[in-house]
């Protein structure tokens, strides 16, 4: 997910931070760039983000096939019980 968050967000930066407690595990990559929703509604010519949700939902859609086989998604949404995307937000702390 952090692979796709560099090479498809057209983003300048992303971050990954992980929670873990005795039962819990959740890992977030965050970024600046587009949403994953926009960015293929606009790289597949589709009428709007959910038509692109129905497509990401399938499985294996890449937008660069030289470089990505499409299943980044497709599998890690399928290795954790919950898997979410929300709007691109990134938080620089100094």
């Amino acid at each position: 997910m952090f692979c796709n968050a560099i090479d498809h967000s057209k983003g300048s930066s992303a971050c990954v931070s992980v929670e873990r407690s005795a039962y819990n595990l959740e890992i977030m990559v965050r970024n600046d760039g587009i949403c994953i929703f926009n960015k293929t509604a606009e790289d597949f010519n589709l009428d709007d983000e959910r038509h692109a949700i129905l497509e990401l939902s399938k499985g294996k859609l890449t937008s660069d096939p030289s470089r990505h086989n499409g299943e980044g998604i497709f599998f890690t949404s399928r290795m954790f019980d919950d898997f979410a995307f929300w709007e691109p937000i990134f938080i620089h702390l100094r």
